[in-house]
């Protein structure tokens, strides 16, 4: 069996291609909540930390004693990218982190632990969970109310 915070993950990712799905390019631009960051940015923060499981970017996770500088850059190194390309990548990159995720949390393997940073060692079991605290509380705190729109419901998973 794999993470029992995989569902709650799964069903974040689809709440999140769903809300942004509907987005124009002046609510991509606009300020989020997240200071410094606009609506795109956040979702591009969003992809970073997916794509870190299956990337090199892994490396730097584990390594870095400053986890909000590390966010920084990488959000730095997509800045440039349009908006038409932000919610696709966190469409594929979500897609295949779930999918990871499946493999990195089945038994076996599951309670191998990972330092994040300076934030500790954590199992990989637990890394849904991560995700999903960041994707749930970004799309409701720092995107839906910067742009005056009603956050998706928060469920059970």
């Amino acid at each position: 069996m794999s993470s029992r915070y995989l569902p709650g993950l799964s069903e974040e990712r689809r709440a999140v291609i769903e809300f942004c799905g509907e987005l124009t390019d002046e609510q991509w631009a606009a300020p989020s909540a997240a200071a410094g960051w606009s609506v795109a940015e956040v979702v591009i923060h969003l992809t970073t930390g997916v794509r870190a499981l299956l990337t090199p970017s892994a490396a730097a996770i584990v390594a870095t004693r400053d986890l909000e500088r590390l966010n920084e850059q990488l959000v730095d190194e997509k800045r440039s990218h349009t908006t038409r390309h932000v919610l696709p990548e966190f469409d594929t990159w979500s897609r295949r982190g779930v999918r990871a995720l499946t493999v990195f949390t089945a038994a076996g393997i599951r309670r191998i632990q990972l330092p994040i940073g300076e934030l500790g060692w954590y199992r990989l079991d637990l890394i849904p969970a991560m995700l999903l605290f960041d994707w749930h509380t970004h799309l409701r705190h720092d995107i839906a109310p910067a742009l005056d729109l009603p956050p998706p419901p928060t469920d059970a998973l």
